[in-house]
């Protein structure tokens, strides 16, 4: 009712009213601390009020905003008169306003132009011959109109912050240790770069070598090579948010996986490189559709007040605030068409040059001068555009060039130019651009621009646009540097002084950074090849650079290459060579061309710079002459490989060894045939080599030898050892207090990284690192010669000339040395099954192998399974046929028990347990009995107690290797996903078994997984079971590897099988390692790649055995699991 009533013009009037009596008690002495009382009652009536859409829309079609915001301005500009009641009152009306303009375009325009309507107001104000001029109320409510304007055309756009998860290549667990423990990492605190990503890494991982060398590692983005001096937010936004990864996440703000590797260990690279990205993307919007809103600040006249406010400041430095804020948005403002053409109109300019000056004088002042001439050069350049418009085009006749003129004797003649330059500027156009230029040409070596490198570049890039295309002007341009263009003086100086490189480099800048095609930029290059700066510079490189680089010593090219005026010559000429036919055709003479092409292969640190810049001339001069270039380039590439040919025989001639065309039994090779060459022996080396005995087992990291010439002493490989629990805690129980896991088995888990080494050099060793003036102990030592891998015992091998005193000695050593982890008092055979055990499921459930020794993989274990089995039937049999009976037994009742539906198990005597027991105790015949028995205890158990026994497998959470997401990851990786997630790469934290104690195991499945009724089909069973399958399959391979029969392994009559597994063992050790390699392959392709329960029991081996035993593969699972 009031609202239709006028309440809210009335009110508005009453605020505006209100807030003017407030301004006008400002230059009263009396302080009233409840001064703007009243203002803020009408205010928050008003702002009641406007809670209502309704009458929101309705003070919006009334357009009050003029009102509100002249209230704003008179209460923000307080001094005398601020109280807490009128810095409520500008709180409120701010928010006020935010609310009406900040949601339709047509509103913000309306604002922009009460902005506009207040500026003239406030300009108005100031420019008064009265007591109000200059005051300083005025100048505070200009800067806050320009901010609120600035706030709407030209906004700031904060950085975005994107995380990193920085990610160890799983293919490289061998060479690289540790892991970035900190992900993720967020790109402003590791740096702009990928390559400050890669020394981040390298800094992390102790790998300062690579931190200088660009070429050591590779990073990966969603499968693809990054180049290192791309920046971090263009490759996240270009590269992985684009790709079907970071897709797969469904944030748009997920981490970016960024994985790293040590270049060329994996072969070469076959992933995509990407070598550039677009800066401009996401800023490549028309600036006319961009900035298009300005256009209201020029049709409500903001741009003649503004201007009008600049010219009347004096002087610049006191309101220099005011005025930056002013020329940012006249700078914006400037990007469309229309509102430079009425910028022009009022001949902008020439008005902002003349204030270029003044501030140019002061070095405070240097941003304020940058602002004004990056607000010209637009309109420098739509000027120039208007008036190629509208004068006649006339073709520009080719200059009939000698391609002589590189020559020594023609570097100072001048060329005729005959070219009719119809936009030449009228005698009184001079006479206005003259000051002009000169100013500038002055403001070089201006206070302001001393320090400052973006107003330099900006005046280089302007003094061309001054001339207005105009050659009398461009002629005083070039005569302002042609003192500072003699090159030859510049080098004879015992030390170049600083204004002399100064005005080069600001030359190169003149002559460089123009548009190619453009009128004035065309003009300009006319003008300096008719001045003869071109000759000149040719003339430099044919007289100071050697013609080949091949047929001239280092020396001469070192001296050519310190030359300090090469750069700049480099620099002036590649600028104007581009899109300028004239000067192609002068740098065309072969003379020249042999030695920018000699240049161009220059690489060294020390002069890499000169070698880009040579290539990037030739790149110009590829856009006249590209069949040359090219033929100057295969020329090249042809000589250094006929060099590299003759080194290379040279090289081999040495070494008593040739390079033979097959076929040919003479060696001769056949000039132009493409048959493949051999590298063969001489027979005087070949007699050298046959004396030399190779080492064809292990060999030591200490002293490189092995049992060929050291026998009988005992070698071993370092290993990291840990006492955790057998088994977790049932379900159920609650609880994980350290009660409880007291009385829980213990056992230990080994890892390693492989190094071998003979026993006796450890000692050695180690007994030399107490000595030292900083003593290390003794596995702080030997973690330095395993590959920085963290070691606390030496497994030993029993080989074939160490004898078993010696052996068993070892052993013992080996179990002090883990007692020290943590006691336990278990027989050895039962601790090494259990440890065998975890250490082929860390295979089968693909857990990382190096988090807690920050080194070693799949490779690397899958060695030490032979010699765990070695040591376990060695201590199974040391006290004769008693403990080995004791075990069959207990494996015998087992596998009778195996077919029941509810069998017997000891704590901590599970399946895996038992078919780890059965590689020492059964048969190749006893095992294949038995296959289908112990089939059915891997189903049942995977369905049980797999989940409580792999907690000793648990380790601290960290985050995942790998891209791919997943908010609970199931035991083992899904069918069809890649097999790069493995032991190597998974990080344990997500890829191990996420089960807290009193959790119900159906936790470990992903949701499409989980059984919950009858619909959790036998697909989800084979997610539950596959880790078991897998398991199995491995020791079937064990059992093959270890006993079955080999060409490589004469089978003697009579012997017991445990004899011979031993005699493998020791004897063919290496056979059984080869044999295990191949075996990860299959273990990776295949075993990981399982996609049913068929498929795995054809794997086996058993699918014929489970159709006759049940009628059909489902059938005997389900019969298999538990009720």
């Amino acid at each position: 009712f009031l609202v239709a009533r006028g309440l809210l013009s009335q009110l508005c009037n009453l605020i505006g009213e209100e807030a003017r009596r407030v301004r006008s008690q400002e230059e009263s002495c009396m302080v009233d601390l409840s001064q703007g009382l009243v203002l803020k009652t009408l205010i928050e009536l008003l702002q009641s009020l406007l809670e209502l859409p309704t009458i929101t829309a309705k003070l919006k079609r009334e357009e009050q905003m003029p009102v509100l915001l002249h209230a704003l301005l008179c209460v923000r500009g307080l001094v005398m008169q601020k109280t807490i009641h009128t810095d409520e009152c500008a709180t409120k009306l701010m928010a006020i306003l935010t609310g009406l303009h900040e949601e339709c375009e047509v509103e913000r325009r309306r604002f922009m132009a009460a902005c506009v309507s207040a500026m003239r107001e406030q300009a108005a104000l100031s420019a008064e011959p009265t007591e109000h001029r200059d005051h300083p109320m005025a100048g505070r409510a200009l800067l806050f109109i320009f901010e609120q304007l600035c706030s709407i055309v030209c906004p700031e756009r904060p950085e975005p912050e994107y995380k990193l998860q920085l990610n160890k290549a799983a293919t490289q667990e061998e060479f690289i240790r540790g892991t970035m423990t900190k992900n993720p990492y967020s790109c402003k605190a590791v740096g702009p770069l990928m390559r400050d990503v890669k020394n981040k890494i390298c800094r992390d991982l102790d790998l300062g070598g690579l931190i200088e060398d660009d070429n050591g590692m590779e990073l990966l983005v969603a499968g693809q090579i990054i180049k290192l001096d791309l920046p971090v937010i263009k490759v996240y936004e270009q590269v992985w948010a684009r790709s079907a990864a970071a897709q797969t996440y469904g944030d748009g703000n997920s981490a970016m996986v960024v994985v790293y590797r040590l270049q060329g260990l994996d072969g070469e690279a076959t992933e995509p490189i990407v070598e550039t990205v677009n800066e401009d993307l996401g800023e490549e919007l028309d600036p006319e559709a961009e900035f298009a809103i300005s256009a209201v600040v020029g049709e409500t006249g903001g741009l003649e007040v503004m201007m009008d406010i600049l010219c009347s400041s004096s002087p610049l430095l006191r309101v220099s605030e005011c005025v930056f804020l002013l020329l940012k948005l006249l700078q914006h403002c400037c990007k469309i068409q229309c509102n430079r053409k009425r910028m022009l109109s009022m001949g902008a300019s020439r008005r902002l040059l003349q204030v270029v000056p003044e501030a140019l004088q002061s070095e405070a002042l240097g941003g304020v001068a940058e602002r004004l001439l990056l607000s010209v050069e637009p309109l420098l350049e739509e000027e120039l555009r208007q008036q190629h418009m509208q004068s006649p085009t006339e073709d520009v006749q080719p200059m009939q060039v000698d391609s002589g003129a590189a020559d020594e004797s023609q570097a100072g003649s001048v060329l005729p130019m005959e070219t009719d330059h119809s936009a030449d500027l009228t005698i009184n156009d001079l006479e206005v651009w003259r000051p002009l230029l000169h100013e500038l040409l002055r403001g070089l070596e201006s206070p302001a621009a001393a320090n400052n490198k973006g107003l330099v570049r900006v005046i280089t890039r302007t003094l061309p646009l001054v001339a207005h295309g105009s050659p009398e002007l461009l002629a005083e341009l070039f005569e302002h540097f042609a003192p500072f263009a003699n090159f030859d003086e510049y080098d004879g100086a015992r030390q170049p002084s600083v204004r002399h490189t100064f005005m080069l480099e600001a030359l190169v800048g003149v002559l460089s950074l123009q548009r190619a095609g453009e009128a004035p930029t065309q003009i300009l290059k006319d003008v300096v090849l008719e001045q003869g700066l071109v000759a000149m510079g040719a003339a430099y490189l044919v007289r100071h650079l050697p013609a080949e680089r091949e047929k001239d010593s280092q020396q001469v090219w070192n001296e050519a290459l310190g030359r300090p005026a090469l750069p700049f010559v480099l620099q002036l000429l590649g600028g104007l060579a581009r899109g300028h036919e004239g000067i192609q055709q002068v740098l065309l003479a072969p003379d020249v061309m042999t030695r920018l092409h000699a240049l161009e292969r220059q690489s060294s640190s020390a002069s890499k710079a000169i070698g880009t810049w040579a290539e990037a001339l030739l790149e110009a001069l590829r856009e006249r002459a590209a069949a040359e270039v090219d033929r100057l380039r295969r020329a090249t590439l042809e000589t250094k490989r006929k060099a590299a040919l003759d080194k290379r025989q040279q090289i081999l001639s040495s070494m008593g060894m040739k390079v033979k065309e097959v076929g040919d039994s003479d060696g001769n090779t056949v000039e132009g045939t493409s048959t493949s060459r051999a590298v063969i022996v001489s027979d005087a080396a070949a007699n050298l080599m046959e004396d030399l005995q190779e080492e064809s087992g292990h060999t030591c990291v200490v002293c490189g030898e092995g049992e060929a010439y050291r026998p009988g002493e005992v070698m071993g490989t370092y290993c990291f050892s840990k006492r955790v629990p057998l088994i977790g805690p049932a379900e159920g129980s609650g609880s994980c207090s350290a009660a409880s896991l007291a009385r829980q088995e213990q056992g230990y888990t080994t890892v390693t990284h492989f190094n071998v080494i003979h026993v006796t050099c450890h000692k050695e060793a180690s007994a030399a690192e107490r000595a030292l003036k900083q003593p290390k102990e003794e596995w702080e030592g030997a973690t330095l010669r395993n590959s920085q891998t963290k070691c606390n015992a030496l497994w030993p091998f029993w080989g074939a000339s160490v004898s078993e005193e010696a052996y068993a000695c070892c052993i013992e050593g080996f179990w002090g040395s883990v007692q020290n982890t943590g006691r336990v008092d278990a027989p050895r055979c039962r601790l090494l099954a259990h440890d065998l055990k975890l250490l082929l499921m860390r295979f089968a459930y693909e857990e990382s192998f190096s988090h807690y020794s920050k080194g070693g993989g799949r490779e690397s274990n899958i060695k030490l399974v032979p010699y765990m089995i070695q040591m376990t039937s060695f201590l199974l049999d040391a006290n004769g046929e008693v403990q080995r009976r004791s075990y069959q037994r207990t494996l015998s009742a087992f596998l009778a028990d195996a077919a029941g539906s509810n069998p017997r198990q000891a704590a901590g005597e599970s399946v895996y347990y038992q078919l780890v027991l059965s590689l020492v105790l059964q048969s190749a015949t006893e095992w294949q009995a038995s296959r289908l028995n112990f089939l059915r205890s891997v189903l049942r158990h995977c369905g049980t107690g797999a989940a409580r026994e792999r907690a000793a497998l648990q380790v601290p959470g960290s985050p995942l290797s790998s891209p791919l997401p997943g908010p609970a990851r199931s035991p083992l990786r899904a069918p069809g996903r890649s097999p790069g997630f493995g032991a190597a790469g998974m990080s344990p934290g997500l890829g191990a078994a996420t089960i807290s104690p009193g959790e119900p195991e159906a936790v470990m499945l992903p949701p499409a997984a989980a059984p919950s009724t009858r619909s959790s089909d036998i697909a989800s069973l084979f997610t539950v079971s596959k880790p078991g399958l897998v398991f199995m399959a491995i020791i079937d391979k064990l059992h093959d590897v270890l006993k079955g029969k080999r060409s490589w392994q004469p089978q003697a009559d009579g012997k017991p099988w445990t004899t011979l597994m031993r005699e493998r063992l020791r004897y063919h050790d290496q056979a059984v390692l080869s044999e295990l390699s191949e075996f990860l392959g299959e273990y990776q392709d295949e075993l990981l790649q399982l996609g049913d329960f068929q498929e795995a029991f054809d794997v086996l081996g058993l699918l014929g055995e489970v159709l006759q035993a049940d009628s059909s593969v489902e059938s005997f699972v389900r019969a298999a699991r538990p009720a």
